[in-house]
């Protein structure tokens, strides 16, 4: 599903039925558009997975969360030489990887994670619960895209603050699939360019920052390990923006 442009009318219309909804609907222009993770992963041609990395990891289980030598192995294959994760002072502990200690092939892949599945402004640093994303595809583990997908819209849906306006395409695809129609005057604007070479020769000249300690903010007593928000490649050439 590429597109070289959305209705972004018709997004903030979806988005402001949206909220405060608990049944994955929204009702737009007359027309009731479903968006749970079902309808999302048969709309891109998607298989559910029998279990979801993301989610397994994400979970606040203490067993899910990467040991030492997993957390080593990520850094391994992903990191620029000499960088290491931003840690807790408090724990040690990861909390996330900034963008630019990847190799350039993850940026391409931090990049399409930032603007199609997880849909954020703030890009410059893979938080571990997005990292996790990046572990799945590295290695091959299952992820349910759809389910991904839906709570990113309910998250943006149910956001209290201003909040960048993200996966555009898809909800115009999820409206247009339900016979939503475009009116005079709608807004349209363009979709997020394609990881080129041009944009490949970028990552690759960025210098490394290497991680660091963040500053101290609670007691050590107070802090549990998971508590910093416990996350087959392909040429990036033919990977588009497209959710």
């Amino acid at each position: 599903m590429v597109v070289k442009e959305s209705n972004r009318t018709i997004a903030l219309e979806f988005f402001a039925n949206a909220y405060s909804k608990e049944d994955d609907k929204a009702v737009v222009r007359g027309k009731r558009v479903d968006y749970n993770l079902e309808v999302i992963n048969e709309l891109l041609g998607l298989r559910e997975p029998a279990e979801c990395h993301v989610e397994w990891r994400r979970s606040r289980s203490r067993r899910n969360f990467p040991t030492d030598d997993e957390l080593a192995q990520i850094l391994a294959e992903i990191g620029k030489h000499g960088v290491d994760y931003v840690r807790s002072r408090a724990t040690g502990f990861p909390t996330r990887m900034n963008v630019v200690d990847l190799k350039p092939e993850y940026k391409a892949w931090a990049s399409f994670i930032h603007s199609t599945l997880e849909s954020v402004s703030a890009t410059s640093e893979l938080p571990m619960e997005r990292l996790y994303i990046l572990e799945a595809i590295i290695f091959g583990h299952g992820i349910n895209v759809g389910r991904l997908l839906n709570m990113s819209i309910q998250q943006m849906a149910d956001c209290g603050s201003s909040v960048t306006l993200g996966h555009c395409c898809l909800i115009n695809a999820l409206c247009q699939a339900k016979g939503v129609l475009v009116e005079q005057g709608d807004i349209m604007f363009n979709s997020k360019g394609d990881i080129d070479d041009t944009a490949m020769t970028k990552f690759e000249r960025e210098p490394a920052r290497q991680g660091r300690r963040e500053p101290q903010q609670v007691q050590p007593q107070q802090v549990q390990p998971m508590q910093e928000d416990a996350p087959c490649n392909t040429p990036f050439s033919q990977h588009k923006n497209f959710i």
